[in-house]
């Protein structure tokens, strides 16, 4: 609470001084996050089936996905063995806190959002060289842990793409076993999704996919679609935040201390949950832990 006070600007004294001596040793996590308590922090609203179809689609869209640029990103960076600073020590550990396996990381100038993952055999970590000096390695690690989420989660290659390609690329998959269901816009898919491969994929293998399908077909229209996205987004947000000790910094870092909407809640608000309690105590960035 005295974190998330602070950078709403509205800390009283205690808490500030709480702050002070808590943030003289920080905590950061010291085991993985259990799957089956991390569950219970999802938005509401989020549904089985759409993260099932996700999971259960992901091969089809990695298989649909030049990676080329990811292989030339490896390739142009370079391999770091052996981290010398806290921010680099940390991104070896963060997979592994999300049940992933690293396989290696490698530094290189310019990356957007300072870090990208790709997976081959494993974990493939390409981190910006501002990593390397790092003071405060908190939004650092905090973004990598969003971006990571979404791999842990089951749905990888779909966080590869944004909003409206997300979306197209769903409607056009679900549309492929329940006909007339929407009309998908395959102009918003980016040029590196071949979606002929995604296809024939569908086509050999997408019996574990049609009955998600269906049952997303009878549950939603087209239109919905968009809302249970931005979910996911605040999904892998919320997974994100938990492995912070300072979960005040987090939210500043992934832009959830906005003012919610008309009828919103405010969206830091499920760091005050139970569930979540039990998560950061869970993996030991709790105070009382």
């Amino acid at each position: 609470i005295a974190s998330i006070a602070r950078e709403l600007g509205v800390a009283s004294q205690p808490m500030q001084k709480l702050l002070l001596d808590s943030s003289a040793q920080r905590r950061w996590p010291a085991r993985p996050l259990p799957p089956e308590l991390a569950a219970g922090v999802l938005p509401d609203g989020l549904v089985v089936p759409f993260i099932e179809l996700l999971r259960r689609s992901r091969n089809a869209v990695f298989d649909g996905m030049d990676t080329t640029p990811a292989q030339a990103m490896i390739k142009k960076g370079s391999r770091l063995k052996d981290p010398k600073n806290k921010a680099t020590q940390l991104a070896f550990l963060w997979p592994g806190l999300l049940g992933l396996e690293l396989r290696d990381v490698h530094t290189m100038r310019g990356v957007p959002d300072g870090c990208a993952v790709h997976f081959d055999g494993g974990v493939r970590l390409v981190l910006d060289v501002s990593w390397l000096e790092a003071k405060d390695p908190t939004a650092l690690v905090t973004t990598l842990g969003q971006k990571l989420a979404a791999w842990s989660m089951g749905h990888g290659p779909w966080a590869l793409l944004d909003l409206d390609a997300q979306q197209s690329l769903f409607i056009a998959i679900v549309s492929n076993y329940v006909r007339g269901w929407a009309q998908a816009e395959r102009s918003h898919l980016p040029k590196t999704i071949v979606y002929p491969r995604i296809q024939r994929w569908l086509d050999r293998k997408g019996q574990k996919v049609a009955p998600y399908a269906l049952e997303i077909s009878g549950r939603f229209g087209a239109a919905a679609i968009r809302q249970q996205f931005a979910l996911l987004a605040e999904a892998e947000k919320r997974l994100a935040c938990l492995l912070i000790d300072d979960p005040g910094l987090a939210l500043e870092a992934l832009a959830m201390l906005r003012a919610p909407d008309a009828g919103e809640r405010p969206a830091w608000l499920f760091l005050l949950s139970t569930s979540a309690a039990r998560v950061r105590k869970a993996v030991g960035v709790a105070i009382s832990d």
